[in-house]
């Protein structure tokens, strides 16, 4: 059994030069860091390269999270949204693909936190996010990735 943390454990903001947490994790003796997915496809190549070089020195597997935005939100009755959410993760995957990561977590299927103050079709809701995932999915698939 492998056991691992998410580095927002001790951060206050989404985002953050992940480095430092890897030799922590491992000083730690987890298995596993999770990283989130917000902003890592405008990480510089020098920074994503440093991560998994970190990783890897310390035996650390890097895995992601994510709690999408609801202007990234699969299940959107606005088709708009929905592409503008497809297009997050074409820039996403290469880049976790670049960090040796393979499973990526989260309320991946809607977005986070929901608003619960507009109306919400359920039936309708849930057939787009099993359309879109299974879109979802083939696009990971291409770069190896788990969801």
């Amino acid at each position: 059994m492998k056991y691992g943390i998410y580095y927002a454990y001790w951060e206050r903001q989404w985002g953050a030069d992940y480095i430092p947490f890897v030799e922590r994790v491992s000083s730690l003796g987890f298995d596993i860091l999770e990283i989130s997915c917000a902003g890592i496809s405008e990480t510089s190549k020098e920074k994503i390269s440093e991560l998994r070089s970190a990783a890897e020195y310390y035996g650390i597997t890097l895995t992601a999270g994510y709690g999408p935005k609801a202007s990234e939100n699969i299940a959107s009755s606005d088709l708009s949204v929905r592409q503008n959410a497809f297009k997050f993760w074409a820039d996403t995957f290469p880049v976790l693909y670049g960090l040796g990561i393979t499973t990526v977590g989260g309320g991946l299927y809607s977005y986070w936190p929901v608003d619960y103050s507009k109306p919400i079709d359920k039936p309708a809701e849930l057939h787009r996010s099993i359309e879109s995932m299974r879109t979802l999915s083939y696009m990971a698939e291409k770069y190896g990735i788990f969801l």
